[in-house]
């Protein structure tokens, strides 16, 4: 594991905690379940946590989906942004994927995320990009 991937790791279980703090909805965070790296058990559902620097092999990322409820966590940076718009067309078939863009150091926001299914039925397409770079750029980049 490297540095990153740990951070990224501390930063969405604090993160979830700290949103669950009032409805207190989580029951518990489990590590490495099917391949997942967390597995957050809900009272009410589950949900599966991808923790990627890079928004690569998103194929393989796509294999693991299928009906589950998916967050994926990646570093906010340019090549994540770009793989996002060029993988598009494949992320927008999952309803229930959320993906976050974080950097724990920003001295901004933290993180931006994106329900592609959702957002795809809103967007205007070809503003995709300057959508979503507009989002990328509430949070400092994490070269």
């Amino acid at each position: 594991m490297t540095d990153r991937f740990i951070k990224l790791k501390e930063w969405i279980i604090h993160f979830l905690r700290h949103k669950d703090i009032i409805n207190k909805n989580i029951v518990s965070i489990e590590e490495n379940d099917s391949g997942f790296d967390l597995h957050i058990k809900r009272k009410t559902e589950s949900q599966y946590v991808l923790i990627k620097d890079k928004l690569d092999n998103v194929d393989e990322i796509i294999s693991m989906i299928n009906d589950k409820n998916v967050m994926i966590i990646v570093s906010n940076n340019k090549a994540n942004l770009d793989s996002l718009i060029s993988n598009w067309a494949k992320l927008i078939k999952f309803s229930k994927l959320v993906i976050f863009f974080v950097n724990p150091n920003s001295s901004m926001d933290k993180k931006w995320s994106i329900y592609p299914y959702t957002h795809n039925m809103i967007i205007d397409r070809p503003a995709l990009r300057k959508g979503l770079e507009s989002l990328f750029e509430m949070v400092q980049e994490w070269k």
